[in-house]
């Protein structure tokens, strides 16, 4: 467990998750589209847009952090608690997050995280 996990005794298993991707252009790939009458949900993008980016590195670069270029854990929670998701949501979004798994955030995976959470608050579900 990390320590953005010790709040919450009800984490999942860590397991990286190499599928979520920072972009600072929009995505040119289209997801595909079911055939016949089926419907769906809506599809959407987990590109990070150039506007995007550059408020998740403002935000990053005017917090006070122990060490400026990563996040702990406990810093990492005290800004996305904010966004009020449940611990254990906060965690497995630490977890896809934290792509390199040293347990710290550094400005792509903090966007990463920022991103997933504001999706998470729009009623998207987060990746497995």
């Amino acid at each position: 467990a990390n320590g953005f996990e010790a709040a919450n005794s009800t984490s999942m298993p860590s397991a990286p998750v190499a599928g979520v991707i920072v972009h600072s252009h929009p995505s040119t790939a289209e997801p595909a589209q079911p055939t016949g009458s089926m419907r769906t949900a809506p599809a959407i993008s987990w590109a990070i847009s150039a506007s995007q980016l550059e408020r998740y590195r403002q935000l990053f670069a005017g917090l006070e952090k122990a060490n400026p270029s990563v996040m702990s854990p406990s810093e990492a929670k005290e800004v996305l608690g904010h966004s009020k998701l449940p611990d254990a949501e906060l965690s497995h979004i630490w977890r896809l997050s934290d792509v390199d798994g040293d347990n710290q955030l550094c400005f792509e995976e903090f966007a990463c995280a920022l991103h997933l959470a504001a999706l998470r608050r729009h009623g998207h579900e987060l990746p497995a």
